[in-house]
């Protein structure tokens, strides 16, 4: 990792003032002054706790798909009992292993985001938003039915016959 001057002397100041704020800590902070006021650019990961960026395309993918489903449920009612009828209808949500920046992203929303207008998509399991299997293909699939009938704001006149159009795009081509 490469840091400037600049970026290094911002991260020095932060630390003496956790050092100060923080006096259980202050050990462990002014260590980490140290390091970025001496340059030390081998220790730089070992002090710095920020994962890479997730980018704007993930967490639009991510949207897109919840204002899919968002639609979908609208159409088909937000019943549990309808939506289970209808191959595919409750929003499963991304793998952790293979998708964790979507994963992310999503947990992000739900637990912590600007927005709660998703919440209710959650009740087919509330608990875990971890799909436990690859999603990104089958809503790629979907997105490109459902991008047929939306326009910037969603799909408002979706109906239950395009809704299920959405939803058998699930499946792969192969298996159908």
């Amino acid at each position: 990792m490469k840091l400037s001057k600049i970026e290094r002397q911002i991260l020095v100041n932060q630390f003496t003032i956790l050092a100060q704020l923080i006096p259980s800590e202050r050990a462990y902070y002014n260590s980490c002054k140290e390091v970025f006021q001496n340059g030390y650019t081998l220790e730089y990961e070992n002090h710095i706790n920020v994962t890479a960026e997730v980018d704007e395309a993930t967490c639009t993918f991510v949207r897109r798909v919840l204002s899919m489903f968002d639609d979908i449920q609208r159409v088909l009612g937000r019943d549990d009992s309808l939506a289970k009828r209808e191959s595919g209808a409750l929003f499963m949500g991304f793998d952790g292993n293979n998708e964790p920046d979507h994963l992310g992203y999503l947990r992000f929303l739900f637990e912590g985001g600007p927005t709660p207008r998703f919440a209710y998509l959650l009740r087919a399991n509330p608990h875990d938003l971890n799909s436990h299997m690859p999603t990104l293909a089958l809503y790629a699939r979907m997105l490109r039915v459902y991008d047929k009938y939306a326009t910037d704001y969603g799909a408002p006149d979706l109906t239950p016959e395009q809704a299920r159009e959405i939803l058998a795009a699930r499946t792969h081509p192969d298996s159908r």
